[in-house]
């Protein structure tokens, strides 16, 4: 046949040569497409701890240096007309396009609400009426946390924070169980407006009461509100943080939740009668832990879960646990809730929460615990100590500049 045996021995090492590079070829392409695969999988969760990881670091970048620079914001350059630069000087802030109408459409319901009370003591049906709301800020306050309540709307939770973001703030009570204390509270809301008390008696077996009025009061007064932030009376939330790094991430997104996320089957549910914490057994039949829901002390949310938050109360049977009540029972009946977990932002511990807003090292947590007297001033005074370029443009000259008047007087 003209082959010598030398010739066969080359073609044979030719052919697997060519086999063994053709292999390499199919693993490496069935490599890359499983691990494209992979990744999209992963983006899709939003529920585990690390999903907003990429905004938790350019929160830590930016707060290292109070100057950064503007290619860390989210937006877009734009050149001037007839000009072809590298690098256009003109910024555009996106921000207003955080804060689009949602179109929510209000529940409106017909009957008796099972087992809140008809009427509130205190309703203030104008807070947000006739005005844009880009974010409700809204407390389940004690009744006697008269100090809590004027340092939070004189700090953080102040509508005047912002030039240009509208805030509105409102307090959920019970009643006090003597007339007298009703007094106080009346005295109150006269200077303020911004009380909403309901007919119950405000205790901690009566929390959940205060998370159903919340979202009725919404649904009914204030469904305009872009966003809702919910925070107990001893938190410390940094305000320009939460618009600038977690409100910008969620934005184009629906049915949205931003808190510390208990997981699944996590956290166990307690039967004992004698617990405060008690759930009946008809709620949750059959189970021993919770679904997922978050930690209540602190957490954000958009607005077109509130109507259906409210509806759902109307079906789902009654329990204590406020926390696991509104954003567990009551969303496990909304379909596609996005839940992202951040409390890799969040902490409770007011030291240590401290020493980083007022230290030198860059701040990462958004929430704070800050139940002790003047904690929460301080933290307000370290935090437009340390406002970024955006939070600058932003904020309110005026309680920045005094501020810092309070703070060389001080000195």
């Amino acid at each position: 046949m003209g082959f010598s045996k030398r010739n066969v021995l080359k073609l044979c090492e030719s052919v697997f040569a060519t086999f063994v590079v053709l292999a390499c070829i199919f693993t490496l392409m069935t490599s890359l497409s499983s691990s494209k695969f992979y990744k999209k999988m992963k983006s899709t969760t939003g529920r585990k701890r690390g999903v907003l990881k990429d905004a938790k670091d350019s929160f830590r970048m930016a707060m290292e240096s109070h100057d950064h620079k503007e290619n860390n914001f989210q937006g877009v350059y734009t050149t001037p007309k007839g000009q072809n630069e590298a690098r256009p000087d003109l910024y555009v802030d996106p921000y207003r396009q955080w804060f689009h109408d949602r179109n929510v459409v209000k529940y409106s319901a017909r009957g008796k609400h099972p087992v809140l009370p008809d009427t509130e003591v205190i309703n203030n049906q104008d807070v947000c009426k006739g005005e844009p709301v880009d974010i409700l800020i809204y407390f389940q306050s004690r009744w006697d946390h008269f100090q809590r309540r004027s340092v939070l709307r004189e700090t953080w939770a102040s509508s005047k924070t912002f030039k240009d973001i509208h805030i509105r703030t409102i307090f959920v009570l019970g009643r006090a169980s003597v007339q007298a204390d009703q007094v106080k509270i009346n005295n109150e809301n006269l200077l303020y407006h911004d009380i909403i008390q309901g007919d119950f008696i405000d205790s901690i077996a009566n929390l959940t009461m205060k998370s159903i009025l919340a979202m009725k009061w919404i649904n009914e007064n204030c469904i305009q509100a872009k966003y809702i932030l919910k925070a107990d009376d001893d938190m410390f939330v940094n305000i320009f943080a939460s618009v600038e790094y977690l409100i910008s991430q969620i934005y184009e997104k629906k049915k949205v939740v931003m808190c510390h996320a208990k997981e699944n089957d996590t956290s166990p549910i307690e039967r004992n009668k004698n617990s405060r914490w008690y759930v009946p057994p008809d709620v949750f039949a059959g189970r021993k832990r919770f679904p997922r829901f978050c930690s209540g002390y602190a957490a954000i949310f958009t607005t077109d879960l509130v109507p259906e938050l409210y509806k759902a109360s109307f079906t789902n049977p009654y329990f204590s646990v406020d926390d696991a009540y509104l954003f567990g029972l009551l969303m496990e009946n909304i379909k596609d809730v996005l839940f992202f977990d951040i409390q890799d932002n969040m902490t409770l511990n007011q030291k240590s929460a401290l020493e980083e807003y007022t230290g030198d090292d860059a701040i990462q947590h958004v929430a704070c615990n800050a139940w002790e007297d003047g904690a929460l001033e301080k933290f307000w005074r370290a935090t437009l100590s340390k406002l970024t370029k955006w939070s600058k443009s932003h904020a309110n000259v005026a309680i920045v500049q005094q501020t810092r008047n309070d703070v060389m007087r001080e000195r």
